[in-house]
């Protein structure tokens, strides 16, 4: 079992079906394919560690990445969900962020879960149904977990992806704005957002 991967980023293929990327170790390239979101912290030439999960089927075998242990975590509990299967999991986690996940599956919030492309109702009723109590066992920093205020602003999402762009992790930059006031503005979001950041 291949539990990580540390090495040189060659490649990232963010919008070729499931994103992915090509990292270099020992001078063998591993075709990794991960969440959209973890595509967007990684960086062509730059040294990164990946947590893998390696998928064997009877034709072929797959490598998935993941940025943190706890976003692995959660994968792996995805596809234990009958009619969940390793693309399916990927696709969620591309277009949900496991924090947001984590408070929509303790919610029950099935319709945020059936705006992912492929998940339909019954496919989210089970998904709450059988990972409700699973969950409660990672080990999520839940402390920045706002399980009442779940919806997402335009400005937040803006101000998260600005954060990205700038270098910091996607993780990181969601813990500072779901922690300021929702009433800001973009830039008052961003800009106060950099200052703890900076601390």
């Amino acid at each position: 079992m291949i539990y990580f991967l540390t090495g040189v980023v060659e490649e990232i293929n963010p919008l070729d079906g499931i994103p992915s990327i090509v990292i270099s170790v020992g001078g063998i390239g591993y075709d990794v394919k991960i969440p959209y979101n973890s595509s967007l912290e990684f960086k062509i030439g730059e040294q990164s560690k990946i947590y893998t999960y390696l998928h064997v089927r009877e034709d072929c075998m797959e490598l998935y990445g993941f940025k943190t242990i706890d976003e692995k975590a959660f994968f792996k509990l995805l596809i234990s969900v009958s009619g969940v299967g390793t693309r399916v999991g990927i696709s969620i986690l591309s277009d949900i962020p496991y924090t947001d996940l984590y408070s929509f599956i303790d919610n029950g919030d099935i319709n945020s879960l059936t705006k992912v492309k492929g998940i339909g109702k019954k496919t989210a009723e089970r998904i709450i149904l059988e990972l409700k109590d699973k969950i409660k066992n990672l080990s999520i920093d839940k402390n920045y977990i706002d399980k009442s205020k779940i919806s997402i602003s335009t400005n937040f999402e803006n101000a998260i992806e600005a954060l990205v762009v700038l270098g910091y992790s996607y993780d990181e930059s969601s813990r500072v704005v779901f922690s300021l006031n929702k009433d800001f503005s973009l830039e008052e979001l961003i800009k106060e957002s950099l200052k703890i950041l900076s601390i």
